[in-house]
């Protein structure tokens, strides 16, 4: 008796550790669609001076087969834009954000630096999750750090 429920309790943990360690999502046939998944940008609402070369803008552009462009904007040297391919873990992290919906949270700011993030699901559809300061805002500061992984200095 003792040897039945010693197997039925190991049955049971071995089917709790796979299933509770199986949360990687296979995402290889959203990779085979062709388009934006996801875009976020960064403005500078801030004071500036036109006849500086200021930072505008910067933005990402995740699509669907695991690439990342990263776009910046100046005032007077223009626009660099770099592609790179995610890592799969951040591709996964991107994805479970935008499936999230739409961020009602709103937050006051008066530094100038603002974001807001869009998602486009594989018809194109657009909604867009948010947009404003985003300072506490865990979710979406988990994502801003992703991001900005990807963002190369020249």
């Amino acid at each position: 008796m003792k040897r039945i429920v010693f197997l039925i309790s190991a049955c049971a943990i071995a089917v709790f550790m796979l299933c509770a360690c199986s949360t990687k999502v296979d995402y290889s046939d959203l990779k085979q669609y062709n388009g934006v998944m996801f875009r976020a940008a960064t403005h500078n609402w801030g004071e500036v001076d036109i006849m500086s070369d200021y930072w505008d803008s910067t933005t990402y552009t995740v699509h669907y087969d695991g690439t990342i462009e990263v776009t910046d904007v100046y005032n007077l040297s223009g626009e660099t834009s770099v592609k790179l391919t995610l890592s799969d873990g951040d591709y996964d992290e991107i994805y479970r954000f935008t499936s999230a919906g739409e961020i009602k949270e709103s937050v006051d700011g008066a530094d100038g630096v603002a974001w807001d993030f869009h998602y486009y699901d594989t018809d194109g559809n657009h909604t867009l999750i948010y947009s404003g300061y985003t300072y506490g805002i865990e979710s979406m500061e988990k994502i801003q750090k992703i991001l900005k992984g990807y963002h190369v200095e020249e």
